[in-house]
């Protein structure tokens, strides 16, 4: 709730569809989430969402863009039968921007490495491995196999 920036008063009352619609900026986040609660109440096994975007409302009216992974998990009757959903939000924005981040860096490195007829390289020295741009093979012969 703290996270949330809400109240207990606030969300009493309301299904889970009305809280999680009230500030989605993108309304996938409300589909998945009830994808999910559907899944799980139907498998009767927990089920974890892909990273989903819900922004936190700010005090100032903005919003905070905020990444999450959702795992629902059901409780069961002694006869089988879910009874309730417990879930679990975890906000994985750091994570989540930091791959962004690295992505965005492979894709620049690439497109460098191709608009480029230099030869460029680089070596991971943790896991000993070396990554050369194609110039190696047009400029010297060699097959990447053999490097």
């Amino acid at each position: 709730l703290q996270t949330l920036q809400t109240s207990r008063e606030a969300i009493m009352g309301h299904t889970i569809s009305e809280i999680y619609t009230q500030h989605a900026v993108h309304t996938s986040f409300a589909a998945a989430l009830l994808q999910s609660l559907m899944q799980v109440s139907y498998r009767q096994k927990p089920h974890t969402t892909d990273v989903l975007r819900y922004d936190i409302p700010l005090p100032d009216g903005s919003q905070e863009e905020r990444y999450w992974r959702i795992t629902n998990s059901p409780v069961l009757s002694p006869e089988g039968h879910v009874t309730y959903i417990v879930q679990h939000m975890a906000d994985v924005t750091r994570e989540y921007t930091a791959r962004q981040e690295i992505e965005k860096s492979r894709r620049q490195f690439e497109m460098l490495a191709l608009a480029s007829n230099d030869i460029i390289w680089e070596w991971d020295m943790n896991k000993g491995l070396w990554r050369w741009s194609r110039n190696l093979e047009t400029q010297f012969g060699y097959q990447r196999s053999a490097m």
